[in-house]
């Protein structure tokens, strides 16, 4: 009973609504119709008459166009032939004559300016026109001395004011021979702007009729055309118009009509405007308006000074490229021809500005617009009602008890096992089902989606039981450990793993397993429980429960980061940072041995400079200047350490510095890896640092003998090559180890980049990126084949010197003896040591210098400011008080151009700049001897200026 209430109810209100939504439609469409559509048809109607009024004006501008190329063609054809009465008699009349010009064409010629044609002749014009039977006739009756003469004719006076590329259209006339209505386009001949006379044709206006009563009849009205100077060329009623007799036959003006017929005062007025409204418009574009006007009513007998004005704003052509000009669209009360109420539109022509009125009855415009209003309405109420019945019994009929059916299947009563609807009907209902059904699909589809990406997730992820066994893993997992999941789910169980009850973090996974999130970073897991194939891995680790809606524990999460590589790279990267830190300490180091050597060289030089005689003591001396050597060669050593030292490049033998690295180096490689070295080369004189090149060599045999060593190969191998090439030394080293895989062979020569398994003890990955650097310092260049499995061959190009005479003969040049002209020369030495700098002065002195000492920087600039005759200052980097720096920069400001060298004992990045600056001259490097300082000073004895300027 209450679902027989319920159902009722629901077809009451549905009744009710559905009568509520037809009056409502009723009356929107209505509405709509009258204040929307019927303005839109209204305006299509009128749109119609315009369009008609525009294919009017399209088609006399067809027949108007073709006069206008054949005047123009005749103007043209003037200029070239030649000045002789039988070659015009024969060419214009063939032209007139054309091919489908007759039914159009009435005539034309050409009419040269007095004298142009004929220098003994004032009138010679050629004119030709069609009789009553359509054939041209050539009159001679324009050439009369006698006559007005065809210079003063309307037709030819305002053709003088025309731009060579237009025409003139004069005004419409009976012409006096074949009585035909008709009117002519005329063309300037002019010549380099000398105007020669004008070329005309002659249109003819009949068959206007057949034309304008076409239109008219699908309009169901008429139409009527007014020439220029609004004549009557067409009225369809001609018993208005003809106020002539036939004798004296003539147009008939729009003036003269409206005096008898009111109805055309509109017409009259609307066109006047709009004349008026052209007069101004040429006004503005042309200056010479009035001028022009003038002249035009002086010359032309026809011509009355207001049609002067009218004819000069034609010339300037303001309606110029547009097809037509609507004036306006007015009311007429009583149509004379229609005898009722319509409606009029006036069109201006381009050209030949005559006037085009279309009529209309009011009755056909709106009539047929309210017809169809009222169509469309009945049309859509009908509709409307058919579509709400239907859609009323539809609803009854398919929508109460297939919602029923749905119901009852949503509750559970007939709910299918899969979770799908069982409903196909074929509406709305059938399209909600389908949907919900759809969703379902998707909701099934999204839990295979999650599947997936579990499975083809980059991640390592790991499922347990809420008793802490493995179940699943995704395949990221498996490659992560090297491991099947299948050799862990139902056997692994995480609160029975040794390594995990070892650590620290242990306590906490019974926390994960009630509900707590954990995270663990750089934990070393070493897989040893279950298989023996996994790998050794440091991780980060996020553990996570999963709940139902109760919160109780289902599974957790274990996701598992990789970070072994990420450790080794930062332990490499805090390796290098101690290497850097031992560098900074043996630069230091080398520094402070440097100062202790150098005084120590300087005070035996001059004991060396006393006892020169001695032989005795010269012995001993030598032996102390062999350990000085020794020690400056520990030096150099402690440099290269610390990456400080200054490469130094001189010429030296390959051959030597391969034989000495192989020396060095093989101790280190194993007997049992068969070491070759093939030596072609035996003079391979290259520009070097010596000790660069012997860490290069040693690097790449090194790397060599690891290959070997991780290949695990019985007989390893080992080659070095050396042989020359044009002009370069060629350097092979091979071995047969693994080789370098194709896809990492560009990546080799980075830094912290290396090809050791991570099983293997790794070294920074500096090794091949000194190397590379190394052979760019010398100009070189580096590559290397590989194969898999095979082995590898590094080969370096090393430029040789073929001038090798010549350079070393500068060497030799050198030479140990000061230049004459710097004996005398005032030196400020700058030094804080004592011990350095009093045998330093001692050495100057003895060179032949006048010395002046400072022992830091502010007294130097001291003394640059009290005196005038210092010539030369060397000076020490590191002072107290204030170091060389500082003072240097003060130094320069007071003398710019004295000759400042910079004595130390570490290449510091500072000093070179000030070099690269030319803030100082040059650089003595600590130890150095007397020779040293004489090389230094002798190389700038063109720089040696005097301190005041």
């Amino acid at each position: 009973m209450q679902n027989k209430n319920f159902k009722n109810n629901i077809q009451h209100i549905i009744s009710l609504t559905f009568l509520f939504i037809i009056i409502i439609s009723c009356f929107v469409t209505y509405i709509t119709i009258k204040k929307i559509a019927y303005p839109i048809f209204l305006k299509k109607e009128q749109q119609e008459i315009t369009n008609t009024g525009i294919s009017i004006i399209a088609k006399l501008q067809n027949k108007i166009k073709n006069a206008e190329t054949l005047s123009i063609s005749e103007a043209n054809i003037y200029k070239v032939l030649e000045k002789k009465n039988s070659v015009f008699m024969k060419v214009i009349p063939r032209l007139l004559n054309l091919s489908g010009y007759e039914n159009i064409i009435a005539g034309g010629g050409v009419w040269p300016e007095p004298y142009t044609f004929d220098k003994k002749e004032f009138y010679r014009s050629f004119f030709w026109g069609r009789d009553k039977n359509g054939i041209l006739k050539y009159y001679n009756d324009y050439n009369n001395p006698s006559g007005n003469g065809y210079l003063h004719e309307e037709w030819y006076v305002p053709a003088k004011f025309l731009l060579k590329s237009n025409v003139y259209w004069s005004r419409s006339y009976i012409d006096p021979y074949s009585k035909q209505p008709m009117v002519t386009c005329t063309s300037p001949i002019k010549k380099n702007k000398k105007f020669l006379g004008v070329a005309t044709v002659d249109l003819k206006l009949e068959g206007l009729e057949d034309l304008f009563s076409h239109y008219a009849n699908k309009l169901q009205g008429y139409i009527f055309v007014l020439d220029r100077e609004n004549n009557f060329l067409y009225f369809p009623k001609k018993s208005i118009i003809n106020t002539q007799k036939k004798c004296c036959q003539k147009y008939v003006r729009l003036s003269e009509i409206a005096k008898k017929y009111s109805q055309f005062n509109i017409i009259k007025n609307k066109i006047e405007l709009f004349d008026d409204y052209l007069i101004k418009s040429a006004k503005i574009h042309n200056k010479q308006f009035n001028t022009i006007a003038d002249k035009i009513s002086k010359e032309s007998y026809q011509i009355t000074k207001k049609e002067s004005v009218f004819i000069t704003a034609i010339l300037t052509n303001p309606l110029q490229n547009k097809l037509s000009t609507k004036i306006d669209s007015f009311s007429i009360q009583q149509d004379i021809v229609l005898q009722e109420p319509a409606s009029c539109t006036v069109f201006y022509m381009p050209n030949t500005y005559w006037k085009i009125g279309i009529v209309a009855p009011n009755k056909i415009i709106t009539g047929l617009v309210n017809q169809i209003s009222w169509r469309i309405i009945l049309s859509l109420l009908l509709a409307l009602i058919t579509i709400l019945l239907i859609g009323y019994i539809v609803i009854k009929n398919y929508l109460l008890e297939p919602l029923k059916k749905i119901t009852l299947q949503l509750t559970g009563e007939h709910k299918n096992k899969d979770g799908f609807i069982d409903y196909s009907g074929n509406n709305e209902l059938g399209r909600l089902v389908y949907f919900l059904n759809k969703k379902t699909k998707e909701l099934k589809d999204s839990e295979a989606y999650a599947k997936a990406i579990f499975e083809q997730s980059p991640v390592s992820i790991q499922i347990f039981d809420k008793n802490g066994y493995a179940i699943d893993a995704n395949k990221a997992w498996e490659k992560m450990w090297n491991l099947k999941k299948e050799d862990f789910n139902g056997k692994y169980n995480i609160f029975k793993d040794k390594i995990f009850k070892k650590s620290n973090e242990f306590k906490y996974i019974k926390d994960v397993f009630n509900g707590k999130p954990l995270i663990i970073n750089n934990f070393e897991y070493k897989l040893k429980t279950i298989a023996n194939k996994g790998k050794d891995r440091i991780l980060n680790v996020i553990m996570f429960p999963i709940t139902d809606e109760h919160y109780n524990l289902e599974r957790v999460v274990f996701i598992q980061e990789d970070t072994t590589d990420k450790i080794k790279m930062e332990e490499n990267i805090r390796k290098v940072g101690q290497l850097k830190a031992l560098g900074e300490l043996s630069a230091g180091i080398a520094h402070d041995f440097n100062n202790i050597l150098t005084g120590l060289s300087l005070n035996l030089e001059m004991i060396e400079i006393i006892f020169k005689d001695n032989k005795k003591a010269m012995k001993f001396i030598d032996k102390i200047n062999i350990s000085i050597d020794s020690a400056k060669k520990l030096i150099h050593k402690i440099k290269m350490l610390s990456h400080h030292e200054k490469p130094t490049m001189n010429i030296t033998n390959l051959n030597n510095i391969l034989n000495e690295s192989l020396d060095i180096v093989k101790p280190a490689i194993p007997s049992d890896i068969d070491f070759k070295i093939n030596i072609s080369c035996k003079n391979c004189l290259i520009e070097c640092d010596k000790n660069t090149i012997i860490q290069l060599v040693m690097n790449l045999l090194i790397n060599a003998r690891d290959a070997i060593k991780s290949a695990k190969k019985e007989k390893g191998r080992i080659e070095v090559t050396l042989k020359q090439e044009g002009n370069y030394g060629i350097l092979d080293i091979s071995d047969n180890g693994n080789g370098i895989p194709a896809e990492i062979r560009d990546k080799i020569f980075a830094p912290f980049f290396t090809t050791k398994q991570k099983t293997e003890q790794r070294g920074t990955g500096l090794g091949l990126s000194i190397v590379f650097n190394a052979v760019k310092m010398h100009n070189g260049e580096i590559s290397l084949k590989s194969t898999e499995g095979t082995g590898t061959t590094f080969t370096i190009k090393f430029p040789l010197i073929t001038d090798k005479k010549e350079k070393i003969e500068k060497e030799k040049a050198r030479g140990n003896f000061l230049n004459a002209e710097l004996i005398g020369k005032t030196i400020l030495l700058v030094e804080d040591e004592a011990n350095i700098r009093e045998p330093e002065c001692e050495i100057l002195k003895y060179l032949g210098f006048k010395v002046i000492t400072a022992s830091n920087g502010k007294e130097a600039v001291d003394i640059i400011n009290s005196r005038e005759e210092i010539d030369i200052i060397l000076i020490d980097w590191d002072m107290p008080v204030m170091n060389g720096e500082i003072a240097i920069l003060k130094i320069r400001g007071i003398k710019k151009k004295i000759p400042i060298f910079v004595v130390s004992g570490a290449i510091n990045p500072e000093i070179e700049k000030f070099k690269r600056e030319n803030l100082i001259t040059d650089i003595i490097n600590k130890p150095f001897k007397k020779d040293d300082i004489i090389e230094k000073l002798n190389g700038c004895l063109k720089s040696v200026e005097k301190s005041n300027k």
